[in-house]
């Protein structure tokens, strides 16, 4: 009777030793670092900032105006502005915009490695 229960406890003990020592692979660890909430967050910043990055348009205002001379139809007088942006303007504002969606990824890289390091 002796050796029965302590048959059934030994086994009973190896069970639950086989399941609460389950390995961890490197790639359960990574995919976890990936769903860190911090990491998904960041990454979803620099979604919506790739999508909606402003471009400087050519024509910046556009204008009408009328004059009249003593309220006589005849008389009257159009003029018409133009503003635009210069190329270079236009070239630079595409560089900062550049520079600005890389800020993010070095960023993203910075709270993966944090990630990591947590786990």
């Amino acid at each position: 009777m002796q050796n029965k229960l302590w048959l059934v406890c030994w086994a009973g003990i190896h069970a639950a030793a086989g399941i609460a020592q389950n390995a961890l692979s490197t790639a359960d660890v990574l995919a976890s670092a990936r769903r860190d909430m911090a990491v998904i967050l960041q990454a979803e910043q620099m979604d919506y900032a790739r999508q909606t990055a402003p471009r400087l348009p050519f024509v910046e205002q556009v204008g009408l105006r009328t004059e009249t001379d003593r309220f006589d139809w005849q008389r009257q007088e159009f003029l018409a502005r133009l503003n635009v942006n210069g190329l270079k303007e236009m070239r630079r504002q595409g560089q900062y915009q550049q520079s600005v969606q890389q800020l993010p990824g070095s960023s993203t890289r910075r709270l993966l490695h944090e990630a990591l390091a947590k786990r």
